[in-house]
């Protein structure tokens, strides 16, 4: 969601949507990231029918970001703007959930009461926020990435801009072969858990500020 993305959101010089996992609310929801993508291409028309459109998404929710811009690219959309917040493509083999649950919360060996906890927390600590809406959360990021980890990416017409996290095990160039323009790559001062700190975002922002501006610098030229 975007609550993770708020400092991000205030600081770019565009409006910024953010967009909810179909998970949250149906039950029947696909369970494939060709499925999870999808569901996004319509409701980011209702908003803005016609482009250009910009996206960006951390972790697996870039990998889903990735995919999502390929089928607007399908559907005629003009996609000027694909960021990726240290996601990195499938390696072969799909990730187990006790892994994820490590991956996200540093250790697997946590009862599921104190992960309900540490979710509440990371979505702002909210009254709204029960253990009953930290669970739908939880099960949905679960869910959500091992589709998107699990499966292939297509090839994205663009450039991509990369940030890439300083506890980086794996190579940007990775996506390489899924991207026919350039990844350009932007190393930042936090692990991959910090990506959503807020000044980590609004140096993330200042980025994408400046690349929006050059586009749109291309486009009077």
């Amino acid at each position: 969601g975007g609550i993770s993305y708020r400092t991000c959101a205030c600081t770019i010089r565009k409006a910024v949507y953010g967009l909810q996992s179909q998970d949250l609310r149906d039950p029947d929801a696909p369970d494939t990231a060709a499925g999870k993508a999808a569901y996004f291409p319509a409701r980011i028309r209702e908003v803005r029918p016609c482009g250009p459109y910009r996206l960006l998404g951390w972790s697996a929710g870039g990998n889903l970001a990735h995919e999502v811009a390929v089928r607007l690219q399908e559907q005629g959309g003009d996609v000027d703007l694909l960021v990726l917040l240290d996601s990195y493509p499938h390696t072969g083999r799909t990730p187990s959930r006790e892994e994820i649950i490590a991956d996200a919360f540093g250790t697997a060996a946590l009862e599921r009461s104190e992960m309900l906890t540490a979710v509440r927390a990371e979505l702002g600590g909210h009254r709204w926020i029960t253990d009953e809406v930290a669970a739908a959360v939880l099960d949905s990021y679960v869910t959500s990435t091992r589709a998107v980890l699990g499966a292939t990416p297509r090839e994205y017409r663009g450039d991509v801009h990369f940030f890439q996290a300083r506890s980086a095990e794996r190579p940007a160039r990775l996506w390489d072969s899924h991207v026919d323009g350039r990844v350009v790559v932007h190393p930042v001062a936090c692990d991959h858990a910090d990506m959503s700190r807020s000044d980590v975002l609004g140096g993330i922002a200042a980025v994408i500020n400046e690349a929006i501006s050059g586009e749109q610098e291309g486009e009077r030229a």
